[in-house]
């Protein structure tokens, strides 16, 4: 970090939730939530990422000083009973929701060398002051409003599960020049659920399920060229079949799955970067998961997951086939938890995560393993249910690189601890 770099945010969470009675088959019910946060102090490089220059890994710090208040609001009313007919039992769930948010982005944000720095030696020449002063105006806004209707029908063996999602949502664009509304995306969509399971046993069971779900339109944030630009929404369609079995604490699930979704990716154009909806997204794979007890007081879980995401239908073939960046074909995780009373718990855990690509395949991030361990103690406080939890992340203090948010590479979380306490009154 450079001399002067700096976050602070703060924000709260509401959330209300209330079921009533109508009779013994039916109830109504309520929620509401609303979510309002500032990231009110944002000293970074600009686009929060380091520009390598060369292969000895020399790049210019360029700061800039953003913020991004933003407030959601969220409701939902509907009703839910069960009706049945014989022998066979219908769970309806009918509901309306509402979400919106407003978001502000940086008015006139600019750019700052402050000097030169190179990753490997860790040297920065910093010939200058970083400037923390920043003015924000609103940059999007977002509305969607949908209706659900969903059945849950059990029939001996058979379990079916029948539903359809129907939304609109508006976005509007601002520029924070002006404060007028620079673009606007109107969409709707109808998106059907659907789920089968068959339990031939009471220990064995076989389901297969198909969802879809309606995303609004991205807007294009600061760091491309057509900033405020709003890409079309993306529906995602997924497919998935699948296995469970429990035995006496013991489950094992195998899971074979294929998602598709319209795809947005990054496009060098003249020398200026682009955001652009191109093609789709395809993964595909399967996944193990077991758990169980070892014991009176030992619980294990386990998973290990083959991923193939990769580019589809492309402009021109450009990148079919090519596996998405920060996609790793496997990965997989392995938790051990003893419990020695109802007040004191611990655990360990190991993550791996397989190698992964990134700018279409161009460069590799290696494959890494991470190790968790922590302790729980459970006790009151003045007669009020209390947690007290100490974590140690990344125990070994592994270095790795991790791939996020595109083709960015991130720096490896070191050796950190973490406590925490929670109370329940």
């Amino acid at each position: 970090s450079f001399s002067g770099m700096d976050k602070a945010s703060y924000g709260w969470v509401l959330a209300l939730n209330h079921e009533q009675k109508v009779s013994e088959d039916w109830k109504w019910f309520m929620n509401f939530g609303l979510l309002h946060n500032k990231l009110n102090k944002n000293v970074m490089y600009q686009f929060s990422a380091l520009t390598i220059l060369k292969d000895n890994g020399d790049f210019t710090i360029r700061q800039q000083s953003t913020t991004t208040p933003q407030r959601a609001y969220y409701w939902q009313a509907g009703v839910h009973g069960t009706v049945s007919m014989g022998e066979v039992v219908n769970h309806l769930t009918l509901a309306v929701d509402k979400a919106w948010r407003l978001r502000d982005a940086t008015k006139n944000g600019k750019v700052w060398t402050l000097g030169t720095g190179n990753i490997y030696t860790g040297i920065l020449n910093q010939t200058a002051a970083a400037y923390s002063g920043y003015e924000s105006a609103l940059g999007n806004k977002t509305r969607i409003a949908g209706i659900s209707l969903v059945d849950s029908i059990e029939y001996k063996k058979w379990n079916v599960l029948l539903g359809v999602h129907y939304h609109t949502s508006n976005v509007d664009a601002y520029s924070t020049a002006t404060g007028k509304v620079s673009s606007s995306a109107n969409s709707s969509a109808t998106c059907p659920t659907y789920a089968f399971v068959y339990k031939p046993t009471e220990n064995f069971s076989v389901y297969a399920s198909h969802a879809e779900n309606f995303n609004v339109g991205t807007v294009v944030g600061s760091s491309y060229k057509n900033q405020g630009d709003i890409l079309p929404p993306a529906k995602t369609k997924q497919n998935e079949i699948g296995f469970k079995y429990t035995n006496k604490g013991f489950l094992a699930a195998l899971s074979f799955f294929d998602i598709e979704q319209a795809n947005n990716i990054d496009v060098l154009k003249g020398g200026n970067l682009y955001q652009l909806q191109d093609g789709r997204l395809r993964h595909k794979g399967v996944e193990l998961a077991v758990s169980g007890k070892l014991g009176d007081k030992w619980n294990f879980s386990t998973g290990l997951s083959y991923l193939d995401a990769t580019y589809d239908k492309t402009k021109n073939g450009q990148y079919d086939g090519v596996i998405e960046s920060g996609r790793p074909r496997w990965a997989g995780s392995m938790m051990l938890r003893y419990d020695a009373d109802e007040s004191f718990g611990a655990f360990g855990r190991v993550v791996y995560t397989g190698s992964a690509p990134v700018l279409y395949e161009k460069f590799w991030a290696p494959s890494y393993a991470v190790v968790d361990v922590g302790v729980e103690y459970k006790t009151k406080i003045d007669r009020m249910p209390a947690k007290f939890s100490l974590t140690c992340y990344n125990l070994f203090n592994k270095s790795y690189w991790m791939i996020a948010r595109g083709d960015n590479l991130y720096m490896s979380t070191p050796r950190t601890l973490a406590l925490t306490m929670s109370v329940d009154f």
